[in-house]
């Protein structure tokens, strides 16, 4: 039976879009031009890769924090007292900070990124803090982008925030929390 040129065009969008999601094939139906459903090869669907990435432009960094995707990342086992101004806070680390520090490291690469999740009356999230490293260097805190919101009052936002800076720069190349998480 010829293919009618609606099939053609059908089986060129389930090719563009195949290649467009990875490669991954999607059987024909059966009714498909008369072609069998069991004759393209089938594969496992690999996941999504993880997030690793903490954007720094406020669109982008809203959705992430509202969305919870950081919360992919390694994450301390309870909420507890900061041991800076940031109150009851929950930290989570992005996988280049975290391996960053598991292998000692004085200095952190290039997207190293810490959220902390705070809270208010303890089981209350009210807002979030971030650090992000946009620059090889730390350059006295100015190589960190900087970000708090709590219960919508933005405090933060940008590289070089002198009060984070000033308050950060005790730590591992401004990293404060302690590690391995607890």
């Amino acid at each position: 039976m010829p293919l009618r040129l609606a099939h053609v065009r059908r089986l060129a969008t389930l090719a563009v879009l195949a290649a467009s999601a990875g490669c991954i094939e999607q059987p024909l139906a059966s009714n498909d031009a008369g072609l069998e459903a069991d004759t393209a090869p089938k594969r496992d669907a690999a996941p999504p890769p993880p997030v690793t990435l903490v954007p720094t432009t406020r669109a982008a960094l809203a959705t992430f924090l509202e969305e919870g995707q950081y919360r992919a990342f390694a994450a301390e086992s309870r909420v507890h007292a900061s041991e800076g101004p940031h109150g009851l806070v929950l930290t989570f680390m992005n996988p280049i900070l975290f391996d960053s520090l598991a292998a000692g490291n004085r200095t952190h690469p290039r997207g190293a990124a810490a959220v902390k999740e705070i809270y208010k009356g303890g089981q209350t999230l009210a807002g979030w803090s971030v650090m992000v490293k946009v620059a090889s260097e730390s350059l006295g805190g100015d190589g960190y982008f900087w970000f708090e919101a709590v219960e919508g009052r933005l405090t933060a936002e940008g590289t070089g925030d002198p009060l984070c800076a000033q308050c950060h720069q005790v730590g591992n190349d401004f990293i404060l929390s302690r590690f391995p998480l607890r």
